[in-house]
């Protein structure tokens, strides 16, 4: 099958054909042992299409509500070229996560079987859940290309890129990074789903220059003393989950290039990003100025407010649910805007901690708590508390030396009273869910809790 030229400006950007095309010789796929260029890649797609059922051309089928094809997304290259078919074909897929249970599976294949998705829907992609179900966010064509164009104006393609791809396709890091390198003609180089590459042999083999990671796996990085950055890689994307001052600290004095970043789902990944050539910000929860085309609302220093998001890369609404009315998100995430036009972020609203009418930040105390001796990871949250409402409590990974008693003496002289954690549950990991993120609620439930005696 020869695929048909596209014409107007969106599908060329997002055709695999039109890429082909244009270089036809170009890198477009890169594996451990297996390389395809954009002309290899665009007659596969085309075998795929051809294989395909035809879509239905009766005036009374073509009427009929559209349903997102269930995918499911292994970091594979079969999902790859399924992605860049659909792409092509202008099919919405629903991308289900390889390691999301049978039963949050099961969910989301129903709701997309039950929920039709309006006719330029490109994907729907499913929450993590850190705050309830999961949900389905569903993304037009248009929105995919808005974040590609704003990340490439906030940090411009060179010719020599090629970015390295380890994030689950069903999540926003993992598509962004995919759909992105496909609208500028750059090679991704994919770390499958069981293949044993390891990421700093990834990055060094093939000569990445960007990257997309969650902190978790930062942390794994730079755990091995002897990692140094690869000479060619110039652009570490951090996001999915709160970059922990240490880490940040760790990680430049390392010399590695990181970009924090601040996004979600909702908005296909990045809405603020760090500068490249702008030095690092001391700040632990400043991220960075939004990205082009995306305006930010958030509050002051002294007065933090749930952020507001608007701009082409918002999501067209929930799966089951009226579509927003306008490209606009009021999330549950609390920040403020300083003087230069950097957003800053605190975390959760609906995580702050009172205690006896006091507010607790967990992501700013976790920061406090890494740094003492013999604390190798913090994740905070709260118990229930007679006379305080609530209490504050930790959950720690630790050292062989760590020594509670030392640390409480330590806590004592530093935190004030209502920040200081009243209990605290030692564990070999911080259980993470699919997507990497601190699973809060599994931590809340880990047991035995110690109770934490602080000296007078």
């Amino acid at each position: 099958m020869t695929l048909p030229r596209p014409h107007d400006a969106l599908s060329i950007a997002l055709s695999i054909s039109a890429a082909a095309a244009q270089h036809p010789t170009r890198l477009a796929l890169i594996t451990r042992t297996a390389r395809l260029t954009f002309a290899d890649a665009a007659a596969k797609v085309a075998e795929l299409l051809d294989r395909a059922p035809a879509p239905a051309s009766s005036p009374t089928a073509s009427a009929s509500p559209l349903h997102a094809a269930p995918l499911s997304a292994e970091r594979t290259p079969g999902t790859v070229l399924q992605l860049w078919a659909a792409l092509e074909a202008g099919r919405p897929l629903g991308l289900l996560h390889p390691q999301q249970s049978a039963r949050a599976r099961q969910l989301a294949q129903d709701a997309l079987t039950a929920h039709p998705v309006p006719a330029d829907a490109a994907v729907v992609l499913f929450t993590s859940g850190t705050t309830g179900s999961p949900r389905g966010v569903v993304h037009r064509r248009a929105s995919l290309l808005a974040a590609a164009s704003a990340h490439a104006q906030r940090l411009p393609w060179r010719d020599d890129d090629l970015t390295l791809v380890t994030l689950s396709l069903a999540a926003a890091g993992g598509l962004a990074a995919l759909v992105r390198s496909l609208v500028a003609r750059r090679p991704v180089a994919l770390v499958e789903e069981h293949e044993r590459w390891p990421l700093p042999q990834a990055l060094a083999e093939s000569c990445a220059t960007q990257v997309s990671l969650v902190p978790a796996q930062l942390w794994d990085l730079l755990s091995d003393e002897r990692f140094t950055a690869p000479p060619a890689l110039r652009a570490i994307l951090l996001g999915g989950a709160p970059c922990p001052a240490v880490l940040r600290a760790r990680a430049w004095q390392r010399g590695v290039p990181l970009l924090v970043t601040y996004g979600m789902t909702e908005t296909l990944g990045q809405v603020a990003t760090a500068h490249l050539d702008v030095a690092p910000d001391s700040d632990a929860t400043a991220i960075g100025p939004p990205l082009p085309g995306i305006t930010v609302r958030a509050g002051t220093q002294d007065a933090p407010a749930q952020i507001e998001i608007e701009g082409p890369t918002c999501m067209a609404g929930y799966l089951g649910e009226p579509l927003l009315p306008a490209p606009r998100l009021v999330t549950r995430d609390l920040g403020w805007l300083d003087a230069r036009g950097v957003l800053h972020v605190l975390g959760r609203a609906d995580e702050l901690i009172i205690t006896g009418g006091h507010k607790v930040s967990p992501q700013l105390l976790e920061d406090e708590l890494r740094a003492t001796a013999g604390v190798l990871d913090a994740c905070v949250f709260a118990v229930p508390d007679d006379r305080w409402g609530h209490v504050v409590a930790a959950a720690l990974v630790t050292a062989e030396d760590f020594d509670l008693p030392r640390a409480a003496a330590l806590w004592r002289r530093h935190l004030p009273a209502h920040q200081r954690p009243r209990q605290v549950v030692l564990l070999a990991r911080l259980p993470r869910n699919a997507n990497g993120k601190v699973d809060r609620a599994a931590v809340a439930q880990a047991a035995p809790r110690l109770a934490v005696p602080y000296p007078r």
